[in-house]
């Protein structure tokens, strides 16, 4: 790229520098430059062609693009006032990226060091401990009796001579015959000195404990004794049937004829079905001077008592909940009336 040129002998260097101020262009941090052809365009009367230069970064990549800017300083050389700086150019459009540099070798594997031993593991359980060894040998046989000697007379008593050393258990010796008795002295005579006394034998050694012997089967178990079952007793006489409750059994009588007023059968349990051949409202009497508790009731079977009426009454002293009448006026309604010995009631 030409610098300015500048008749007072001054001139403008053009530098070339990265984005971190090292210049480019040394040995260390290289600049290249390559051509690219294109037609030219400018106002010479033949045709001409234009050489189009790109710099080059050492690693082949374009300067000037986005990805890899170019920076421009300006150095200025002589004793001249510094110009004014000119307007910054247009950028120009990107270049194609260059193809990728060689990859760098690889570089030595780093020296690694082992590490430290693990302490020792935790000690494991105890095993079970093993079986008891067997008993010891039989018991010994006991040693024969040895005979015994005379009781002499009865010396002083001597001293006590120590004890020896106790040897191995041998067999126990036998009891000494029991000598005879002397003749008694005669009264007031001096007490005779207590004889000496014998040495004593040494004791047998115990023998061991024999094994212990194997315990015995279990016997056979005995035989089921017989089961014995008593005669079935009698049976007890049955008892005598409760009396009937006052339950009351329903039945019906179905109304037809168009004949009012008309009275209820006295019937405990009677229903009078109201069905006549020709609907109309209708007065029905209870019975009268009524049985305490006779009950009797009154159904629209059809006769539609919401259209048509049905009108209960008495036709003696009695009345019905404290009312001389009892209107029934819904379709298909149903009521009961029991004599409760002072008033029929409505249920």
């Amino acid at each position: 790229m030409a610098g300015i040129f500048d008749p007072k002998t001054r001139f403008v260097a053009t530098v070339f520098a990265d984005t971190e101020g090292n210049t480019l262009g040394t040995y260390e941090n290289p600049l290249n430059v390559t051509t690219v052809q294109a037609p030219g365009t400018g106002p010479l009367p033949v045709a001409t062609e234009a050489m189009k230069l790109q710099l080059l970064d050492f690693q082949g990549q374009i300067l000037g693009i986005v990805t890899n800017p170019l920076v421009l300083t300006g150095i200025i050389s002589g004793g001249g006032a510094t110009g004014a700086t000119g307007a910054t150019g247009a950028i120009g459009p990107s270049g194609p990226s260059g193809p990728s540099g060689p990859a760098g070798a690889t570089g030595a594997t780093g020296a690694g060091t082992t590490g430290a031993t693990g302490g020792q593991g935790a000690t494991g359980p105890t095993g079970p401990a093993g079986p008891t060894g067997p008993s010891g040998g039989p018991t010994g046989a006991t040693g024969p009796t040895g005979p015994g000697g005379s009781s002499g007379a009865t010396g002083p008593q001597g001293p006590t001579g120590p004890n020896g050393i106790a040897g191995p258990t041998g067999p126990i010796g036998g009891s000494g015959a029991t000598g005879s008795t002397g003749p008694t002295g005669p009264a007031g005579g001096p007490t005779g000195a207590t004889g000496a006394t014998g040495p004593q034998g040494s004791t047998g050694a115990t023998g061991s404990v024999g094994p212990t012997g194997a315990t015995g089967s279990v016997g056979p178990t005995g035989a089921t004794g017989a089961s014995i079952t008593g005669p079935t007793g009698p049976a007890g006489p049955t008892g005598a049937t409760g009396a009937t409750g006052p339950g009351v059994l329903f039945t019906t009588q179905v109304y037809t004829s168009n004949t009012t007023p008309t009275t209820i059968t006295s019937t405990n349990g009677l229903i009078l079905c109201v069905n006549q051949g020709t609907p109309a409202a209708i007065t029905i009497h209870l019975p009268a001077s009524p049985a305490t508790n006779l009950c009797v009731g009154v159904k629209d079977d059809g006769n539609n008592f919401f259209t048509f009426n049905a009108t209960i009454n008495t036709t003696d002293s009695t009345t019905i909940d404290g009312a001389a009448t009892f209107v029934m006026n819904q379709q298909w309604q149903q009521n009961f009336f029991i004599y409760n010995g002072t008033q029929w009631n409505v249920f």
